[in-house]
This record gives C-alpha cells, structure tokens and sequence, in this order.
C-alpha cells in the first residue's frame, strides 16, 4: 500500500508539471482519467481499512475463545487432579447405587 501511494503521489506531482505546458483537450481527459485513478485508489484504501477492522475483530475473537479454552483445559486439569486423589472403593451395593446417582447428577449438571 505504501509503495502505491507513493506512486500516486508522484503521479500527482507529475500531473501538475504538465498542466502548463498541456493542450487543453489533452487536459480534459487527463484530468478525467487522473481523477478516476485517484477515486480508484480511495475505493481501494476503504477497503483496505475495513478488510483490516474485520481481521482485528476476528483476531479479537480468536483470543477470546483461546482464553476460554486454556481457562476450560485448568478447570478440566483440576477435576481430573481431584479425581486421582480421591478413594473410590465400594463396599456395598448401596454405596455403589449412591456414587452413581452423584455421578449422574454431576454429569447433567455438566452438559
């Protein structure tokens, strides 16, 4: 984009330089054309600038959903953790029915 600029820039300059010294119908169309190239070049940086904003949103985006993984991979690291260390022997049938009703209980609590 800069080097384009540059080149409309110098474009321009040299425009104005032969203003003097051009014929009047060689005027008009070089005017015509020089300021359908600089509308041109306008259009494109419009575009340019909102083709940027939507990569920056984007970008936004994709940090905020990275951050939400990395906090749900600790969260999920921590369960886990915590599920090691616990004791999970049964001694009876009854014990066994109670773990799995917490069980369930936590799992629609999850979903």
């Amino acid at each position: 984009m800069k080097t384009m600029k540059n080149i409309l820039d110098t474009i321009n300059c040299t425009a104005e330089k032969l203003r003097p010294e051009s014929d009047e119908t060689f005027l008009l169309q070089f005017d015509s054309d020089l300021e359908q190239l600089n509308e041109r070049w306008k259009h494109l940086v419009s575009l340019s600038q909102k083709h940027n904003a939507k990569l920056r949103e984007n970008l936004d985006l994709t940090q905020k959903l990275l951050d939400d993984i990395e906090l749900q991979e600790k969260w999920i690291d921590k369960i886990v953790k915590d599920h090691l260390a616990r004791e999970y022997t049964v001694h009876s049938e009854l014990e066994l029915a109670e773990l799995n009703r917490k069980f369930q209980v936590s799992s629609e609590h999850m979903q």
